[in-house]
This record gives C-alpha cells, structure tokens and sequence, in this order.
C-alpha cells in the first residue's frame, strides 16, 4: 500500500471518528437520565421529537442574560412541536438555589440538576449557555450558542432559531455549529484531579 492511499484512508478515519465524538452534529443519543430538582430520576427520550437540550446555570451573568431570550423561545417554539430541556451542571449551585432561580426569573419550563456532570461530559458541554438539538432520529443537528451576542441589541445571527425552523420544515439545518460563548460548567472535581 503506497503512502498516500495509507494517509487518505488514516484521514477518513480519523474524520469519522471525530465527526462521531457524543455532542458533535451527526452523533445520536436516544435517551438520557438527569435529576429533578427534587432529587427523582428523569429519563428523557430524545425518539419521535425535536428536543432542545440547554446547559443553564444560575449565576453566570452571560447565561442571566439570556433568561429572556431562552423563555421566548420556549414561548414560540414548544407549541410547534420543540420539546426543551434545561439543565443546570454546576456543582456550586444547589437544587434550591435553581429553584429560588426559576421563581425569581418567572420560567415556565423546569431545570434539572445533572450530578456528577454525568451528561455535561457525555455530551462534551463546555459552558452556559450551550445548546444540543436533537432530531426526531436523536441525531444531534446543531450543537452551540444560541445567538451571537450577549447584548440583545446587538443580535444579528440567530443559527438556533434558524435550526428550528429548518427541522420543523423537514429541511437540513445550514449552519450545524455555532461557536458557544458563557461561563465554563463548574464541573465536581474527581479524585484523579
């Protein structure tokens, strides 16, 4: 086998094996457990429907900033079919300080806790806020931030919305990822560390 062929052949590889790396577009998850700010298990299945998956936190001042914007998405976008999730991974911040969180903002969608990081690290979440959105497949379609400014003022690029629109239209959604920006997830430190 001549060089160039064993370096194409390494490339693709290598290309796949990325491309399929949990959280990047096109890796699949059908089903996942979180926590109910309670402390019950939540399964959520991802099969039959559009599902948005958002890291929140409480006191990160860029995910604050986007209270708002997330529960207007909730506003437009649940009836049509978008089913949401929003978890918080952040070791520092409590049940009842996300709680005390969800009442203060008036949210009308629910939080769960992830313990341990568990589907932070799964999914290969950096920051607050992050978005994963799901197919009817559990394919992940877009992977990212859902605006690109803090500033509401000073948005011009909406790839989220733009992702919703084309999956509830059946179309492929043009823009996959789009570089997230916030507060890292304050992740429970292991005894390896």
């Amino acid at each position: 086998m001549n060089f160039s062929r064993l370096g194409a052949i390494l490339a693709l590889t290598a290309t796949f094996a990325f491309a399929q790396q949990m959280g990047a577009p096109g890796s699949k998850l059908d089903k996942f457990t979180l926590q109910s700010l309670e402390g019950a298990p939540v399964t959520v299945e991802t099969a039959g429907k559009l599902t948005a998956v958002f890291f929140i936190a409480t006191r990160c001042p860029v995910s604050n900033d986007y209270n708002l914007r997330m529960q207007a998405l909730v506003n437009e976008y649940e009836s049509k079919g978008i089913t949401f999730v929003f978890v918080n991974s952040n070791e520092s911040e409590p049940a009842g300080e996300v709680k005390q969180h969800i009442a203060n903002n008036r949210f009308t969608f629910t939080v769960h806790k992830d313990p341990e990081n568990r589907f932070a690290d799964l999914l290969h979440a950096e920051v607050t806020p992050e978005v994963f959105l799901f197919d009817k497949a559990g394919t992940v379609i877009y992977h990212g931030a859902i605006d690109n400014s803090r500033n509401p003022a000073g948005v011009n690029k909406r790839p989220l919305k733009d992702a919703f629109d084309a999956a509830l239209a059946g179309k492929a959604v043009a823009v996959t990822e789009h570089k997230a920006f916030g507060c890292s997830i304050k992740r429970v430190r292991k005894d390896s560390e």
